[in-house]
């Protein structure tokens, strides 16, 4: 019986062995995703000392300044201040063709009165000249 143990134990011994060599692979591996999130840990803290940073500077210029509210304000009157001044270029271009529509209304309705007295001086002459063959 002795040496069926002595195979038998030395195959458990190489599974130990075997089992110890990725054991010690995957503590290795570890240990290298932890020196990564220690670098990402360290980069995001950088990250949010640099935001607090400029968010202590900003509240720094309001503080000095004016109230948030008037900026608010400020900022909006500017955009109003823009529109009107688009919609003020888009009142001229429509008064001008206006004008120009306008003008050409004022040129159909000559034609159409000068028509009007062409076809009355040829209906009187037309009477007349009927009035002349009846004679």
């Amino acid at each position: 019986s002795c040496p069926d143990v002595e195979p038998f134990i030395m195959d458990m011994m190489k599974m130990g062995d075997l089992r110890c060599e990725q054991m010690e692979q995957k503590i290795g591996q570890l240990e290298e995703s932890e020196k990564a999130s220690g670098r990402a840990v360290q980069s995001l803290k950088r990250q949010v000392e640099v935001r607090d940073a400029e968010i202590e500077r900003l509240h720094g210029l309001l503080e000095g300044g004016r109230p948030l509210d008037v900026m608010i304000a400020e900022g909006q009157r500017e955009s109003n201040e823009k529109m009107v001044a688009h919609l003020n270029i888009q009142v001229d271009y429509l008064t001008q063709v206006n004008g120009e529509l306008e003008a050409k209304v004022g040129s159909v309705e000559a034609s159409q009165k000068e028509a009007e007295v062409n076809a009355a001086e040829l209906a009187s002459k037309n009477a007349r000249l009927c009035g002349e063959l009846e004679e």
